[in-house]
């Protein structure tokens, strides 16, 4: 009698994912790697756009022009703005603000739009893409296989580990909570905190110094700092080398860590970046879950 429970629940846990993803209505896209940023192509109020993803902005950032162009006319309320907002070393003028739906592709994207003067490019918050058919806020992104995939909710071909994630409010960051082991020349240590996912990072990890679980493990000696001097013998950079690190169930060998205390405002461990997506991970910010395949 086990036998056929077991089997009953293995049929039903399969149709159950199936089902999952008929409701969704699944878009594809090309996902292109450019200066270690993700792009993928989309049409935009009927104009073909390249847009870059972004994981820590608080809104869909478009060009005054383009929204002079297409987006004035749209039902959309958008308000003037006084505001600013800083891109890197760049800050730029708010001149509207709206919130809304747009048609990305066929995908929605539903959420505040900011117009910004001066500003030539097309920056999307992932989290607040929708599938058509199933207003799911579900999203794959696998770098290896150029794909970017709106409306998945799991993968049929692989086994994955999901991990908690939640979206911080105002600055818009994903955040996920997981331990970092670290194998290097002094010890195995254990490193626990929120890492704020980057899809702007061309590393795969970088570290706050102040953080009290690094700063906790350099003092006891598991880890020793790295320095990088210019040719004038000014320290300008440190590092931890390890040479087996876990992540998320990912494992990376002879890695170069970036570490930095000039970001004092950053309360998490550090951040989390585009190599890390090189294999299949999807985002289901419905469950607040982040499913890594292997």
């Amino acid at each position: 009698m086990r036998k056929y429970n077991s089997i009953i629940l293995t049929i039903t846990a399969f149709f159950m994912v199936i089902s999952n993803n008929l409701l969704a209505q699944i878009s594809d896209f090309a996902l292109t790697e450019k200066n270690r940023h993700l792009y993928f192509e989309a049409e935009l109020a009927g104009e073909p756009v390249n847009i870059m993803l972004e994981s820590g902005i608080p809104a869909f950032l478009i060009g005054r022009d383009f929204y002079e162009k297409t987006l004035s006319k749209s039902d959309i309320q958008f308000e003037p703005s006084t505001a600013k907002i800083v891109l890197l070393n760049n800050k730029y003028d708010i001149s509207f603000k709206g919130n809304g739906n747009l048609n990305v592709g066929n995908t929605i994207y539903n959420g505040p739009i900011f117009i910004l003067d001066n500003f030539d490019d097309f920056r999307i918050p992932v989290q607040n893409f929708r599938d058509k058919q199933g207003n799911r806020a579900t999203i794959g992104i696998d770098i290896k296989n150029s794909l970017f995939r709106v409306g998945v909710t799991t993968s049929q071909e692989k086994i994955g580990k999901s991990y908690k994630i939640r979206t911080d409010a105002s600055m818009g960051f994903i955040i996920v909570t997981t331990p970092i082991n670290m194998h290097t020349t002094e010890s195995t240590c254990q490193i626990k905190g929120d890492l704020i996912i980057d899809f702007g990072n061309p590393s795969l990890l970088f570290l706050m110094k102040q953080h009290k679980e690094l700063a906790k493990a350099i003092n006891k000696g598991k880890i020793s700092l790295k320095d990088a001097y210019d040719k004038d013998g000014n320290l300008i950079a440190q590092g931890i080398y390890a040479d087996e690190i876990t992540i998320c169930s990912n494992t990376y060998n002879n890695i170069s860590i970036g570490v930095s205390d000039k970001m004092k405002s950053i309360k998490q461990l550090g951040f989390l970046g585009v190599p890390f997506f090189d294999s299949l991970t999807i985002f289901d910010f419905d469950k607040g879950t982040m499913t890594v395949y292997k």
